[in-house]
């Protein structure tokens, strides 16, 4: 008996003992998890100071980003011209435009906050445009247009009409830049360009369109018909309601009815005998312009009239005399270059071959408005029509548009083409041009040429 209760006792002890090591193994986990509990609690709070400071911050930027948005409207107004019923009410007819521009951009844009703001530049000549639209026949008095543009400036803070004066390079660069810097805006949820009327825009519209999803930001407002270029990018083109833009381009109908007088005095008999043209050919400088302004006289006149001293000429072939004695050769024909023949040659004076090489830029003459006008592109032809020349500038003029072949050749059926069926820069049988674009067959045979190209041509 005496054993066994001593076995049950070590028993016992050991199974006290067990339970004890088992106990403190317990109590240290025990510890480990409430330290890691307290951690655990700590990052909680963290994160929800973390949250709710983000949750802030996120609230206040979408509160930010939705306080001033705002759609950016820039316009070539060389081109997008506004509707002849509001240019001739003047400045009512102004605000008239303006209110109809914002109410039709605002239907455009339903998903935008009621807040969101319309912004509007349109960049133009006032001066030039006023006498387009005076010579169009669209308005009696060019100060319309004017008191129109500041009406329109009137009628919104947010609308501007900008007079940016000859400068047609300045007002490209300025309504490529200003959209570039209204694209990088947040704010700024779309831009619309009023440039569907000219290729000069196609580029930068290539570069905008080629960043992403800026196709879907910038749209092209419709007037008269987009060009090919533009129209080849792909951005949407909106047609605004109400008809706020003309359709049509502008037209100079005062020098249509100026030519066509002149062209009916050209065709009456004439009393006299007409001078003979000159047998000289001007020798015309390598480059070509273009002008500005309706001429005084047909180019038909001017061309059968003698021209003063000083002249820089340079002879063609010289025909034979019939006064002269046989010579001991026998004649030889002159030389054709085809069907159409030698174009007539063109005595012009130094002076006025130098005005005409001056110009750059925008005070180049434009060729075929002067030469066989009107121009019908006006509006967007960046060159100048206004310019009043003499009949020895235009002579100039004439003999550099000749520089450039006519794309038809001798097959060219125009009879008052402007432009060179043969090359008129062949001297004593040398071609003094060192950059001629005329083929070797547009010179007579034999012809020497300064241009190691020529048969590139």
């Amino acid at each position: 008996m005496a054993s066994n209760t001593q076995m049950n006792d070590l028993d016992l002890v050991e199974r006290l003992h067990a339970l004890q090591e088992t106990n403190h193994a317990l109590q240290e986990k025990l510890a480990d998890a409430s330290l890691g509990l307290n951690h655990m609690s700590q990052l909680r709070k963290l994160y929800e100071g973390t949250r709710l400071q983000c949750e802030t911050l996120t609230a206040d930027l979408n509160s930010i980003r939705s306080a001033n948005n705002y759609v950016f409207i820039i316009m070539d107004g060389n081109g997008l011209v506004f509707d002849n019923r509001f240019i001739k009410q003047g400045r009512e007819g102004g605000k008239q435009a303006a209110q109809a521009l914002l109410l039709a951009v605002a239907r455009l844009c339903p998903s935008l906050p009621s807040s969101f703001e319309i912004f509007c530049d349109v960049l133009v000549n006032i001066a030039e445009m006023g006498r387009a639209l005076l010579n169009d026949g669209s308005i009696d008095d060019p100060g319309l247009f004017h008191e129109f543009a500041i009406g329109f400036t009137e009628a919104k803070s947010s609308f501007n009409f900008i007079d940016i004066g000859l400068g047609k390079g300045t007002l490209v660069r300025k309504i490529q830049e200003t959209a570039m810097w209204h694209l990088g805006c947040y704010n700024c949820r779309h831009v619309m360009l009023g440039v569907g009327h000219s290729a000069q825009y196609a580029p930068f519209l290539r570069r905008v369109n080629e960043a992403g999803d800026a196709r879907m930001c910038v749209s092209i407002l419709l007037g008269e018909p987009i060009v090919r270029e533009i129209e080849a990018c792909g951005n949407t083109v909106y047609a605004l309601d109400g008809d706020i833009f003309r359709t049509t381009k502008l037209v100079d109908k005062t020098l249509i009815e100026k030519l066509s007088v002149q062209h009916t005095e050209a065709t009456k008999p004439q009393s006299s005998p007409v001078a003979r043209a000159a047998t000289q050919a001007v020798l015309t400088p390598a480059t070509s312009t273009s002008s500005m302004s309706p001429p005084q006289t047909s180019w038909a006149k001017i061309t059968k009239s003698a021209s003063p001293p000083p002249k820089l000429t340079m002879p063609l072939p010289p025909k034979q005399d019939k006064t002269k004695p046989a010579s001991k050769t026998p004649p030889q024909p002159a030389w054709s270059p085809g069907p159409r023949g030698r174009d007539p040659p063109i005595t012009v004076g130094v002076p006025a071959m130098e005005d005409i090489k001056r110009r750059e830029d925008t005070d180049k003459l434009c060729n075929n408005h002067f030469l066989r006008g009107p121009c019908t592109r006006i509006g967007a032809c960046t060159f100048n029509h206004t310019f009043k020349p003499s009949k020895e500038q235009l002579k100039a003029l004439a003999m550099l548009a000749r520089q450039n072949p006519c794309i038809n050749g001798q097959d060219c059926d125009v009879n008052d083409c402007i432009y060179g069926h043969n090359c008129p820069n062949v001297t004593n049988g040398v071609c003094t041009r060192s950059h001629c674009r005329f083929k070797v067959d547009g010179h007579p045979p034999n012809t020497k040429f300064t241009n190691s190209k020529i048969h590139e041509n």
